[in-house]
């Protein structure tokens, strides 16, 4: 039996409605906190070897962001039985409980890249060789993609095959039909642009200062329906 390990990536303590993306919406939105006792259960307590909480990169009354995390969890799994399918396993919530208690949480990683990083160390020390890679709805496009990306240059271990599972929620109030994904261009019609064009144009948004990105993003708004009004 492959040896499994959890990474759930941590989300910044300031975020717009934090708790609700921890915890979710039951009975049936799970948040990514929730659902990790959700694939704990799935995966057999007993098959669970590392968990790993992320990042570093925010904290709250000196509390960093994975540390917060993993109080929030312990503090609230008396309510777990909010969501149905947990619920029907409470006869082994002892083992759940023993797991979260011993959750490394990662206070060093400042993103997301770091945070897969870290974790592969920690899941190679313990011999884990099946991930489970925890994140938002909405952000977990990007975690699949950084995560390939550090399969091909090696940074995650070869032996270890890792699989992205998202929760339910999103963030600030935010739909799944408000992310997008830019995909090299692949098809005859797009010949014209470099494999890079589209991703590496719209990576530079980020460039834009923040009080700055309102009326970038309005200019660009323009342009955009000029060159689509004279297609």
């Amino acid at each position: 039996m492959n040896q499994v390990g959890i990474l759930v990536h941590g989300r910044h303590v300031e975020a717009v409605d934090w708790e609700k993306l921890m915890w979710g919406c039951p009975p049936e939105r799970y948040g990514s906190l929730t659902r990790l006792v959700l694939e704990i259960l799935m995966q057999n307590p007993k098959n669970i070897k590392q968990i790993v909480f992320g990042s570093g990169a925010s904290e709250r009354d000196g509390v960093k962001e994975a540390e917060c995390m993993k109080r929030y969890l312990i503090e609230n799994m008396s309510r777990i039985d909010e969501f149905p399918e947990i619920a029907k396993h409470l006869a082994i919530m002892d083992q759940v409980s023993a797991l979260i208690k011993n959750i490394h949480c990662d206070v060093v990683s400042q993103n997301t890249a770091e945070e897969i990083e870290n974790a592969a160390t920690k899941f190679a020390e313990a011999s884990c060789t099946r991930i489970f890679e925890i994140t938002c709805a909405s952000h977990a496009s990007r975690c699949t993609a950084l995560m390939n990306f550090m399969v091909e240059k090696g940074t995650i271990p070869s032996d270890q095959f890792w699989y992205t599972v998202s929760d339910r929620m999103t963030y600030a109030g935010s739909t799944m039909n408000d992310v997008v994904v830019f995909e090299p261009p692949h098809i005859p019609r797009d010949r014209r642009l470099s494999i890079k064009q589209p991703a590496e144009v719209f990576r530079q948004i980020f460039q834009v200062p923040p009080e700055k990105r309102g009326d970038y993003l309005e200019e660009a708004d323009r342009l955009l329906k000029r060159h689509i009004g004279s297609s």
